[in-house]
């Protein structure tokens, strides 16, 4: 059984045994017997968890895992995530995707612009993820980068964010 904290060395991504709570409260197994999918609501309550909590957990280790460590679980589904004496596992890992530094440090920029309202490095961060062509009008892609800060930063809640959405219509914005 795998289990442990995943770390990036000298380009290499290997798990190394720790403690899980430096995982973000996650753990990686290859195997879980006496677990069960998280998509058992139910269960988790019955048992005396939080399903919030949980899910909580596991959305911050899939940021860690992108953002921190640069490779991360490439199907995340609830049949490979699972809760073992009340710690999500990841199981299953068919599909590993990787993201290069430069990649993580385009995505960090582009939340902190929309964090700051900076539409000046939201369109920079755009630009740098290679969304934008040579033609992109850099002044429209800012007025229309405004119109969709209106529509988004007034969101108090992040169970109100549609991420998916959002990240489309950055895309789109891109390729205007």
């Amino acid at each position: 059984v795998l289990q442990g904290k995943l770390h990036r060395r000298r380009g290499e991504d290997h798990l190394s045994d720790g403690d899980r709570r430096a995982d973000h409260g996650a753990a990686f197994h290859d195997d879980v017997r006496d677990g069960y999918s998280i998509s058992k609501r139910d269960r988790l309550i019955e048992e005396g968890y939080d399903p919030e909590q949980i899910g909580s957990v596991i959305l911050d280790n899939y940021i860690h895992q992108v953002l921190d460590v640069g490779t991360f679980h490439g199907d995340p589904h609830q049949g490979n995530i699972m809760v073992s004496h009340g710690k999500p596992v990841w199981i299953d890992f068919g599909m590993i995707g990787r993201i290069t530094d430069q990649d993580v440090n385009i995505i960090q920029s582009l939340i902190m612009s929309l964090i700051e309202r900076d539409l000046d490095a939201l369109v920079n961060a755009i630009m740098s993820m290679g969304a934008a062509s040579p033609k992109t009008d850099r002044s429209k892609l800012i007025q229309d980068a405004d119109v969709m800060f209106d529509k988004y930063m007034n969101v108090t809640n992040l169970e109100e964010l549609d991420l998916a959405a959002l990240l489309t219509e950055i895309t789109d914005l891109a390729s205007k």
